[in-house]
């Protein structure tokens, strides 16, 4: 589990272990590693509440009894998205998602102007 950093966009939303420390539009939030809560929307929200995440490693979902039920990831996430915008109500055309790219630091006869080349789409 690695560090987490949170800005809150908008609406409302705390953790069922510290509601008394809720995040509104303009909060920004670090959480280290290693750290285990459960993140909820404030019963009095009204409207949508976007949060931006930005997770360095694996976030671990854990069961009531505290054991891995999955484990999300950039890998996980590349494996899921296109499955999940397609379960979407409404959703007709599901984004390429290019995956990384090789640095190339010379010219070849495959690549005469040095443009990185994407390892993966999919």
């Amino acid at each position: 589990m690695g560090a987490v950093r949170t800005w809150a966009m908008s609406g409302e939303w705390d953790y069922l272990q510290h509601p008394n420390a809720a995040s509104r539009p303009g909060s920004y939030l670090y959480e280290p590693p290693g750290t285990a809560h459960t993140l909820k929307v404030v019963d009095h929200n009204t409207g949508h509440t976007d949060v931006v995440f930005t997770i360095h490693g694996a976030m671990l979902v854990l069961d009531a009894r505290g054991k891995v039920d999955a484990v999300l990831d950039a890998a996980s996430h590349i494996r899921d998205s296109a499955q999940a915008l397609r379960l979407r109500e409404g959703c007709k055309a599901v984004p390429r998602i290019i995956v990384g790219v090789t640095p190339v630091y010379g010219r070849s006869k495959d690549n005469p102007r040095r443009c990185p080349a994407p390892l993966a789409e999919i």
